[in-house]
């Protein structure tokens, strides 16, 4: 984990935090688990084994080891039910390799409207006011980071859907022959 403690890993969700500790895929992948409605018990049915072998595979028993399909079945699966769990597993890999991960949710494609681009200078002042608040001290504490990560994951977040946005415009401009 490249010597760091608190990551910024997940934007639009809240930001990868592993509480000071580097945690494991495995642990990240059971808190994914145990934040589902219905647990372990339920996950367990989806992926079509039982409860007690999804354990043994989610605690890294001795002949037992959890794949990558079932790793991404499962955050699938929480990304269904809108857990903000669901993007765990990819932030604490994008994490590894010094990425993030930009959900592609937002406002819908369409025209640019003011209150749009408004809400993105509201989310930059958020960043700027977090930042100056978090840095007078020059002592960064784990929820000021915490803070600062999810104003940085709104600001990404909207400026990536006002980019959507725009696109799609474009696209129906050039369909239209503009």
């Amino acid at each position: 984990m490249h010597g760091r403690s608190v990551g910024l890993g997940l934007v639009g969700c809240h930001a990868f935090d592993s509480g000071g500790l580097d945690m494991s895929l495995l642990s990240t992948v059971t808190a994914m688990v145990r934040g589902y409605p219905g647990g372990t018990a339920a996950v367990a049915l989806r992926l079509g084994k039982s409860e007690a072998t999804l354990n043994k595979e989610l605690r890294g028993a001795p002949g037992f080891k959890l794949g990558l399909e079932d790793a991404d079945q499962i955050a699938a699966m929480c990304h269904e039910v809108r857990l903000p769990d669901a993007l765990l597993l990819a932030g604490r890999m994008a994490e590894t390799v010094d990425a993030v991960v930009v959900p592609m949710a937002g406002l819908p494609e369409g025209d640019l409207l003011p209150q749009d681009l408004a809400r993105l200078l509201k989310e930059a002042a958020d960043v700027v006011e977090v930042s100056t608040a978090g840095a007078a001290d020059k002592r960064w504490t784990p929820n000021e980071v915490r803070a600062l990560s999810k104003e940085i994951n709104e600001l990404i977040g909207v400026a990536q859907a006002l980019r959507r946005c725009a696109e799609g415009d474009l696209r129906g401009d050039l369909r239209r022959g503009a």
